[in-house]
């Protein structure tokens, strides 16, 4: 068969189009659109466009009409998602990135982008990690080009690469790159969620179906209009049944035939294909006599693909159905060896496939439509189709494809119980959680799952299995993960698996769960060292949970005194006593965190966040800031997207106690942002908008405050478990910014009852204070100064000292808290003493006395960015008869944390691109901060940086 000429409608261009940049017939509205898009990002705008219709209305023909507009002044990266493919993690970045990534290297942050494209064996298994270094990929490709990347068929791709597609999609507008997706519309109780949120960030194109009159044109002048009516109807405009049904017109000339009742020559399957009668066709011209009844379906294609393929060569059958299963893209000499034909055989029939339009002509090959595909895959019986599969998987792997792509092939094939199949789904499943794609690792474990090996290694194979899963389902976010490790442990009784499970259950907060997991085990084992860390567990479980029962806390503290720490269970022993003990003094509070950090030397999990958390109560703030800007540099440089974001929340917290409000509501705003991007734990999420919520209202905004609490669920009663306890005291605080004093109350009375009922008798977090205030009880606010004194700290004390003298009006109390904070580090709470000292000595009648404190605790305030209070101080001022000058931030003072980041970090000489990557933020944000900069120091260039910094 010769080589047919493309029909019009497969480009769907008027007659005589010849140029790339001609109007699409029908699509000039998307035309213009995507020259925009393409326009913008040669000019440094990036963009995002998504493109969604049914199957046939020429997505693809626009995603290559773009392509070809960029081709002069981009670089145009494409990729194709495909069923096949959709388990294969990453496979939609490979096919954009592989080769341009060989090309260009991978250089800073973008290194940590080699796991996704499988250069690299000992990754981390961050996911968010390859996520930021694909970015910074991105980022360099584009700095010398603009980039187009187009993905086709999105709605087939794979997980990992939609959510990094996502996550540039969120930034692309900082870059000189142009996205562009084609995706058909969502199936029944299909999950898009990604490619909505990518869509939330996109230009949405609908092409719509072809007219009549479009099909006229396409159809050519000679066309019968009667003929045209039916083909309208029969395709309901779909370019592609439209194409399919022009093609085959103009093969037997139906559609120029207008007196024939039969088509001569044809064969019967196309003339049953055409039911022509000549009847009146109802509502037509009276004119015309002749009526088309038209079959246009995708099984029609189907049909038309089988006819295609008996009429050409013995190789090309075997050679179509090799691609369908391999999938397009796919080098001849790899079909061929599937297919079982010859190399030469197989280029002969890729032409003659080619001619037929059922092949694209290209260089690797692949179907010129995915429904092609399909009806070529589904003339090969089910059995030889999974053989085939199971075939293509042996093939790959012997070609050194990476395991996950091999895998994609097995998923295909029969479940089986050959060793071989086992090994490589597990190996498959190495390289996703390497990835940090757990999801896919699970799917492939599952298989493996389905067809266990028996006797007594395949029972020992089968317990490692479930272990493995349920990790892989742990880090998935999935709450199955537990329920794995359970079965592993009843089968095996490893109390390992069951400290495990324990954790893993804790993780997951369900802490009832893991104490009652964490009690059996412990009937269970005679291991000493294993014995001693289910212990601590369990009472962690049962400290996080008070509802679950039990004396496990206290009876590990009594066990902590009689152990010398030699080995690591018993130094976890000690640091998990030591940070569950109640404890009245900060010193001990503070010994008790830094002892749970050393514990981390022999490679114990410990939480930061408790170490962080334990040194701010106990006014240790330095260490704190110390520890947590380590873990944040450790963290940057290992691409721990996910743990920058919890140490961003918790210097939040300590910005937020030493009154640094600007500062504070970067960093909880950051973490806030980057927390459903990076599926941060629920109870992290709340504490920064709960502390979020407390910055604004200190801010003064108080309605802001209000949608914070509401949007993460924090209005109404919260669960009583440790971590929530401090979020109800932030909330306390919150309302009585908000001048809700009863509110005020409630929550910081359910504080005291919830630490009371843990036997926590302490002066942090001051709750005895408000209430005292609150409800004029003097004894309560004894009550707390005696804690205070006790606890130790310059803050315990001032806050002790500032509610009994706001009970009792004696100024002397007032006046010790503000000595007490005046060499603290809690700027916020001295400005908030100072003007309760100054308010009143001027209701004393001292106003000349008032005024200095009124003074200082304004310029505090103000220094804070607690407007609120600067402005009480001020009308307080004015009352005394003062004149106080309107304030304004000047020079350093005027930036905020993240300028001053910034302009500390060039001036060491680094450029934009490196200080962004340093800072995991995007080099336009590190432009407009340098910008600020320069603007608030009136400076002109980088290299005045430095005396202006430390001037």
């Amino acid at each position: 068969m010769g080589r047919r000429a493309s029909s019009p409608a497969a480009g769907y261009r008027t007659a005589g189009a010849s140029s790339a940049t001609d109007v699409l017939l029908e699509r000039e509205v998307e035309a213009a659109r995507l020259a925009a898009a393409v326009e913008g990002a040669a000019a440094g705008r990036g963009a995002v466009v998504v493109i969604e219709g049914a199957a046939g209305l020429g997505k693809t023909r626009l995603l290559r009409h773009a392509a070809e507009l960029a081709s002069s002044s981009a670089r145009v990266l494409t990729a194709s998602g495909s069923e096949l493919e959709h388990e294969f993690g990453f496979g939609v970045v490979r096919q954009l990135f592989e080769r341009a990534a060989a090309e260009a290297g991978l250089e800073g942050a973008a290194a940590l982008a080699a796991p996704a494209l499988g250069h690299a064996s000992d990754a981390s298994g961050d996911r968010f990690a390859s996520l930021h270094g694909l970015y910074w990929l991105v980022a360099n490709l584009s700095s010398s080009q603009p980039l187009l990347l187009t993905v086709d068929d999105a709605q087939w791709a794979d997980g990992p690469s939609l959510r990094f597609l996502a996550y540039l999609a969120r930034r692309v507008g900082e870059l000189p790159v142009t996205l562009l997706l084609a995706s058909r519309p969502p199936l029944p109780d299909e999950d898009r969620s990604i490619l909505e949120a990518i869509a939330a960030e996109a230009q949405l194109l609908a092409p719509a179906p072809l007219s009549e009159s479009a099909i006229a044109t396409l159809a050519g002048p000679t066309a019968d209009p009667a003929f045209v009516t039916a083909v309208h109807h029969a395709t309901a405009g779909n370019a592609l049944l439209v194409e399919e049904l022009l093609a085959e017109a103009r093969e037997t000339h139906l559609a120029y035939d207008m007196h024939t009742t039969r088509i001569p020559g044809s064969d019967p399957g196309i003339r049953d294909a055409y039911d022509m009668h000549t009847s009146r066709t109802p509502g037509s011209d009276p004119g015309v006599r002749l009526g088309y009844e038209l079959d246009a379906s995708v099984e029609r294609i189907g049909r038309r693909v089988a006819r295609r393929l008996a009429g050409l060569g013995e190789a090309a059958a075997p050679l179509a159905g090799a691609v369908a299963v391999l999938g397009d893209g796919v080098e001849v000499e790899v079909a061929a060896r599937l297919a079982g034909v010859a190399v030469e055989d197989a280029r002969v029939a890729a032409a003659e496939l080619v001619a037929a339009d059922l092949f694209e002509d290209a260089r690797t090959l692949r179907f010129r439509h995915p429904l092609i595909r399909t009806a070529v895959a589904e003339r090969l019986p089910a059995v030889e189709l999974g053989q085939a599969h199971a075939d293509a998987a042996r093939l790959l792997a012997a070609l050194g494809k990476p395991p996950g792509a091999v895998a994609a092939h097995l998923l295909a094939a029969p479940p089986t119980a050959d060793g071989w199949a086992h090994e490589t789904l597990r190996a498959a499943a190495h390289e996703a959680c390497g990835q940090g794609t757990p999801e896919l690792a699970a799917i492939y474990l599952r298989r493996v799952l389905q067809t266990p090996v028996v006797g007594r290694a395949g029972a020992d194979e089968h317990v490692a299995l479930l272990v493995e899963l349920g990790r892989a389902e742990h880090a998935a976010g999935s709450a199955e993960g537990p329920g794995r490790l359970r079965a592993a442990w009843e089968l095996s009784g490893d109390g390992q698996v069951a400290f495990e499970l324990v954790s893993m259950l804790a993780e997951q907060t369900r802490w009832a769960e893991g104490a009652a997991v964490g009690r059996e085990a412990l009937r269970r084992t005679h291991d000493r060292e294993l014995d001693l860390r289910l212990q601590t567990a369990v009472a962690d479980c049962v400290r996080m949970d008070p509802s679950t029962g039990g004396d496990e806390p206290e009876r590990l503290i009594a066990l902590a005194k009689t152990l010398n720490g030699d080995t690591p269970a018993e130094r976890r022993v000690l640091a998990t006593a030591a940070l569950i003990t109640p404890v009245d003094t900060a010193a001990e509070h503070a010994r008790a965190a830094l002892l749970v950090h050393r514990a981390a030397a022999d490679g114990s999990r410990v939480s930061v966040t408790g170490v962080v958390s334990n040194l701010i109560r106990a006014g240790r703030l330095d260490d704190a800031e110390r520890i947590a800007e380590e873990v944040l540099a450790s963290a940057r440089a290992a691409g721990l997207i996910q743990r920058h974001a919890l140490m961003l929340s918790m210097r939040g917290w300590i910005s937020l106690e030493r009154g640094n409000l600007v500062a504070a509501r970067e960093d909880l705003e950051a973490a806030l942002e980057l927390g459903p991007q990076l599926e941060l734990p629920a109870t992290v999420v709340a504490s920064a908008a709960a502390m979020l919520a407390l910055v604004v209202a200190e801010q003064g905004e108080l309605e802001r405050a209000d949608d914070l609490l509401t949007a993460h669920g924090l209005q109404d009663d919260l669960p009583e478990h440790q971590v929530m306890n401090l979020l109800l005291h932030f909330r306390s605080r919150i309302r009585g910014l908000q001048g809700r004093p009863d509110d005020a109350l409630s929550d910081a009375q359910g504080v005291g009852r919830r630490y009371e009922r843990l036997g926590i008798r302490r002066a942090v977090p001051p709750w005895r204070s408000t209430v005292a205030i609150l409800t004029d009880d003097e004894a309560l606010a004894r009550e707390e100064r005696e804690l205070a004194e006790r606890w130790g700290t310059p803050l315990a004390k001032a806050q002790a000292h500032r509610g009994l003298g706001l009970i009792t009006h004696d100024t002397h109390h007032l006046q010790r808290a503000a000595e007490l904070l005046e060499k603290s580090p809690h700027r916020l709470e001295l400005a908030r003493a100072r003007v309760d000292l100054g308010a009143a000595q001027r209701r004393a009648g001292q106003r000349a006395q008032a005024r200095e404190p009124l003074r200082q605790g304004m310029d505090a305030a103000h220094a804070c960015g607690a407007r609120p209070l600067a402005d009480r101080a001020r009308t307080e001022l004015l009352a005394t008869g003062a004149r106080p000058r309107r304030l304004a931030l000047q020079g350093t003072d005027a930036l905020t944390p993240s300028e001053q980041r910034v302009a500390n970090l060039a001036a060491t000489g680094l450029t934009n691109r490196q200080i962004a990557q340093e800072l995991f933020v995007t080099a336009a944000t590190v432009d407009t901060h340098l910008r600020h900069v320069f603007q608030k120091l009136d400076i002109k260039s980088r290299g005045q940086l430095t005396g202006a910094i430390s001037r």
